[in-house]
């Protein structure tokens, strides 16, 4: 097994790889409508990836889908992309057949996608949004969606500050140029860098995982959005966060739908 510093590599990247410590059942009940997955190819199966590769994606979708059923009012958008692993053909259908059995006839079509109002949506039963990031895969599947449906925006900072004006800037462009055909994402995450994870072993280093670098942004999300709210300006469709429960993104999702 590889170290650093006689120190399993494994164990020193685990706390900067998980990205949330509620599985995804119990994020949807904390008020999470999308959903992450981000998928690596490795020994024949698909699996969870964020630096570090994480339980079967057959083992996890399920979750989403009982939540749904669970909640028959309630919409969920579901983002597979990444694909490291070099997978072929024959692999992105077998990722293909596991999102089919997850989710079966709750699977929104692409035909008719978000131009149903929520209503319509709720009444067809059919509330799962799925992207997929391989164009010729989602080109044979009337129930997957390109992936270019999410613009996605992300600092890739470890610098709160520098996380912040980035999203003001995007936040800007957004209002000032309105994206036709796709759901406008902002990230409000830091991003570890190599540092970060190599400081972690440093005993004075109070940033010893992820959620460290989560936990001082979280809070000020709510006010950062509210403040662009009250100046009438939009902040976009989905507002994706490390360490769901430690932020009040649905508190924000509240305001930003009253205004």
């Amino acid at each position: 097994m590889p170290t650093f510093f006689h120190i399993p590599v494994s164990n020193l990247i685990n706390p900067w790889s998980t990205t949330q410590d509620l599985n995804l059942y119990d994020q949807g009940s904390a008020g999470a409508r999308y959903f992450d997955i981000r998928a690596a190819w490795q020994n024949n199966q698909w699996s969870i990836f964020h630096f570090n590769l994480g339980l079967p994606i057959k083992n996890v979708l399920p979750d989403i889908a009982r939540f749904l059923n669970d909640h028959p009012s309630e919409i969920a958008i579901v983002e597979m992309s990444h694909f490291t692993g070099n997978a072929n053909r024959a692999a992105l259908e077998q990722l293909v057949g596991q999102i089919k059995s997850a989710f079966g006839s709750l699977l929104a079509p692409r035909a008719t996608g978000f131009e149903l109002t929520v209503n319509q949506i709720i009444a067809s039963n059919q509330r799962a949004f799925v992207t997929f990031s391989d164009d010729a895969t989602v080109n044979n599947e009337p129930f997957l969606f390109y992936g270019n449906l999410l613009y996605n925006t992300y600092a890739d900072s470890n610098v709160a500050n520098t996380m912040q004006s980035y999203n003001d800037q995007q936040v800007q462009m957004f209002n000032s140029q309105p994206l036709s055909g796709s759901i406008y994402k902002l990230s409000w995450t830091l991003t570890p860098q190599t540092s970060d994870i190599e400081g972690s072993l440093l005993p004075w280093n109070r940033n010893k995982r992820l959620f460290d670098l989560s936990d001082q942004v979280n809070p000020k999300l709510y006010q950062w959005g509210l403040n662009h709210l009250n100046q009438n300006r939009k902040i976009g469709g989905i507002i994706l966060v490390d360490h769901l429960q430690t932020s009040q993104v649905v508190d924000l999702a509240i305001e930003a739908n009253k205004h």
